[in-house]
């Protein structure tokens, strides 16, 4: 401690580099964290070789969450590109540390996929919504970024994220991520796209209906619900035949729900003659929801 509380008045290289080796040996092999700290601190006025090392070094191997969390504030200041190390943070097991890398993260706009699946889940939707500007009309590409070599609990927290800005130049994206081969994802981009305004949603939500994934049927059909209801006796219409009667019950639950709360006398006159035919389905429980249904055609 002794050595490294030395600043060296000296402007002689070689003093120089020989105390920067002592703070950096001190920040590698000191066994109390505090030393470590304090050696962090020195090393922000030193800017001799082998300090990006040192620090990058400290993100990665220090055991003390506190040395990794100044570690990740000081890079901004320490490193000509940070970026690559904030986006390493960004997946540390602490998430204090992750949160300090997020805090930093938005500075640097090739970090917006590394935010967008971090480790813990946590997109940050600034970030997601400049990744959706950057790369408006081009879901395909945006997809590519968002979904290559991540798992699938992150693609599915992304497609949530995605449904939360409310922007529906997200909608293409989505469109993409119903095809994802885990079920997470096309449910979790199934619904965020019920949770999106806008007239690019219904057409995807309708093609969702005949995907060959009967919750993704189920999931979309909830979804016009919610984004379109005045869509729902078309959509419903769709899955008449469905072979699954869990997406023919989701159905019947529709059309009930809609037929209590619309005003408009013609379509509930449509709901009304579709309940009746769905009075005869095979499932039981589907025709004791058509049966159940209100017979009355005035709101």
């Amino acid at each position: 401690r002794e050595v490294i509380d030395l600043l060296p008045a000296s402007r002689d290289p070689e003093v120089v580099d020989a105390w920067g080796t002592r703070v950096r040996a001190t920040l590698a092999e000191a066994r109390d964290p505090q030393d470590r700290l304090l050696a962090l601190e020195l090393l922000r006025s030193w800017s001799g070789e082998g300090k990006a090392a040192a620090l990058e070094r400290a993100l990665g191997s220090d055991p003390d969450p506190a040395v990794r969390i100044r570690v990740v504030q000081l890079l901004p200041g320490a490193l000509a590109h940070p970026g690559p190390a904030i986006a390493r943070a960004l997946h540390d097991p602490v998430p204090e540390v992750r949160a300090a890398a997020l805090a930093l993260a938005g500075r640097w706009p090739e970090l917006a996929v590394d935010v967008l699946a971090c480790a813990d889940g946590q997109p940050m939707e600034s970030v997601v919504r400049a990744l959706v500007q950057q790369h408006r009309g081009r879901a395909g590409d945006l997809a590519d970024l968002v979904l290559a070599g991540r798992p699938a609990i992150q693609r599915a927290a992304s497609a949530l994220a995605l449904g939360r800005l409310q922007d529906p130049d997200c909608a293409p994206l989505l469109g993409h991520m119903i095809d994802d081969d885990d079920p997470r994802v096309r449910r979790a981009a199934v619904r965020a796209l019920g949770d999106l305004v806008g007239a690019e949603v219904v057409p995807l939500l309708l093609a969702a209906l005949r995907a060959p994934w009967e919750e993704v049927r189920s999931d979309a059909l909830q979804a016009i619900g919610r984004a379109a209801p005045e869509r729902l006796p078309e959509a419903t219409s769709s899955l008449r035949d469905d072979p699954a009667p869990s997406v023919r019950r989701v159905v019947a639950r529709s059309l009930v729900g809609l037929l209590r709360s619309s005003t408009d006398a013609r379509t509930r006159k449509e709901v009304r003659a579709q309940l009746d035919r769905w009075q005869l389905d095979p499932d039981a429980q589907v025709r004791a929801t058509a049966v159940g249904a209100p017979t009355e055609l005035t709101a």
